[in-house]
């Protein structure tokens, strides 16, 4: 009884071993793309950098992976949000998780908290009390981003929204007045102002649409096994490994 309990026991063992191996493997043959998002993601000097890509390269350690940078694709934000859409084992990140996205895709996360802001000048005097006040200015905002998402939302006509491509496109309309707000998140836009020569401390919140969480966005046709390895890597990543990694880009 004790022998077959212990050959009972080790093909358990042998099993679960297989199948985190196939998850592994599986993990590892997926298209990854993310986008110009600093500081979660961007083209470093001379290669990517970020906290989703630092805190992916410990997510394939954990998961005993090779991990290759340069598999990474950059990609414009439309163009990457409409390939998770449909395209098979694709992964998308930085990707905020909301209401309307849920059922969409399935998710690893949360990887850290943002906060989705209409910032406008602070010469503008602009104060926006409800929902409805927005849709008094027009307001730029990066096609498919969450920025837009929300703003049609909530009831903002898409007739004064003006969609760009890229956010630095958003920064320099809004610096040069031809939009009097612009919808994303605000960590990411003072960065983005600071790359472009714009004073961020010009600028303030009006409005926060929406306090969420970033996560990696996964294709529904991933298998949950490889879902599941992913989620289970990343929850073996130290808050102090976290901390560390976020140390080096917020400041």
């Amino acid at each position: 009884m004790k022998k077959r309990l212990i050959i009972t026991t080790l093909i358990l063992i042998l099993s679960f071993s297989v199948v985190i191996g196939v998850a592994g493997q599986n993990m590892d043959g997926l298209s990854y793309y993310t986008e110009e998002y600093p500081p979660f993601n961007f083209q470093g000097e001379t290669e990517l950098e970020g906290i989703t890509i630092d805190l992916l390269e410990l997510i394939f350690k954990e998961a005993g992976i090779d991990f290759i940078k340069s598999n990474i694709q950059l990609l414009p934000w439309a163009r990457g949000y409409s390939y998770l859409q449909n395209n098979t084992n694709t992964v998308l990140f930085a990707t905020t998780r909301t209401e309307e996205r849920e059922d969409q895709f399935k998710w690893v996360g949360p990887i850290i908290a943002v906060r989705i802001s209409v910032i406008s000048k602070k010469s503008e005097n602009i104060n926006i009390n409800t929902e409805a006040d927005l849709q008094q200015y027009k307001t730029a905002a990066v096609r498919d981003d969450v920025g837009h998402q929300l703003l049609l939302s909530k009831g903002v006509p898409e007739s004064t929204i003006e969609i760009v491509a890229d956010s630095s496109y958003a920064a320099k309309m809004i610096d040069a007045g031809r939009v009097a707000l612009w919808a994303y998140d605000i960590n990411v836009a003072k960065w983005i102002m600071k790359e472009n020569g714009i004073d961020p401390n010009e600028y303030e919140e009006v409005f926060v649409l929406k306090e969420a969480e970033l996560f990696y966005a996964l294709s529904k046709d991933i298998p949950d096994s490889v879902v599941a390895e992913f989620q289970t890597a990343l929850d073996r990543i130290s808050r102090a490994e976290r901390d560390e990694i976020e140390a080096r880009y917020l400041k």
